[in-house]
C-alpha cells in the first residue's frame, strides 16, 4: 500500500510481538519487495547491518526513511509522549 505521495505504508501493532525490531524490519523489507523496489530493500538491509544503530528508535528512524509506519494502536504515541515528559 502507498500513500498518495508514493511512500509505502506498513501497519504495526506496537502492543504485540509485531513491535519487535526484527519484525518491523521484516515488514518493511516485505513491503519494498512486494512493490518491486529491490534497490531500496537492499539499501535498507545494508544500512540496518552497517550503520551502527544503537537503539530501537534509531532503527525506527531508519525504517521511516523507506516506509511510513502506521500505528495500529495508540501505544507508541503514548510512549513517545511519556518519554518526552521524562526528559
Amino acid at each position: 500500500m502507498k500513500t498518495k505521495y508514493g511512500v509505502p505504508i506498513i501497519r504495526i501493532d506496537w502492543s504485540g510481538p509485531e513491535g519487535n525490531v526484527y519484525h518491523v524490519m521484516w515488514k518493511a523489507e516485505a513491503m519494498l519487495e512486494y512493490l518491486e523496489e529491490f534497490d531500496k530493500c537492499e539499501e535498507l538491509k545494508y544500512r540496518f547491518r552497517h550503520d551502527g544503530l544503537k537503539s530501537y528508535e534509531e532503527v525506527l528512524d531508519l525504517v521511516n526513511e523507506y516506509v511510513k509506519i502506521n500505528n495500529m494502536d495508540a501505544y507508541y504515541s503514548l510512549r513517545a509522549q511519556l518519554d518526552g515528559e521524562e526528559n
